[in-house]
């Protein structure tokens, strides 16, 4: 199978747990990526936020958004806001650091928009 489809296969699954917040099957698909030899891209990590997002677990968030960055992806304004790292912020009602999130945010040269 092309690279092409084989991401459209793990994106069109890794959609299916942002939606219902499974989490740790988000996770576990980035893993599975990886381990293919596929790189994720803001599209996949998004995703997992997201899902982190819906189920309140907020510090995995952090911690998934850390890999992110680890991993070289670049964070951008949708990683970092609207329904991803800022969304599990406020449904973990961590207001001190999501104010923390929104300085790194602008410090990176990230422009926030009106979702973040």
């Amino acid at each position: 199978m092309s690279y092409e489809l084989i991401v459209s296969h793990f994106n069109v699954l890794l959609t299916a747990a942002r939606k219902r917040g499974i989490w740790r099957w988000g996770v576990r698909l980035l893993n599975k990526m990886e381990e293919k030899g596929l790189k994720p891209d803001t599209r996949e990590w998004k995703a997992v936020l997201v899902a982190f997002s819906k189920a309140s677990e907020t510090s995995a968030a952090v911690q998934i958004f850390k890999r992110m960055m680890e991993q070289g992806e670049k964070p951008t304004v949708i990683s970092y806001g609207y329904g991803a790292l800022l969304s599990a912020m406020e449904e973990g009602k961590l207001y001190d650091e999501a104010g923390q999130v929104w300085k790194h945010m602008v410090k990176v040269g990230v422009k926030p928009n009106l979702y973040a």
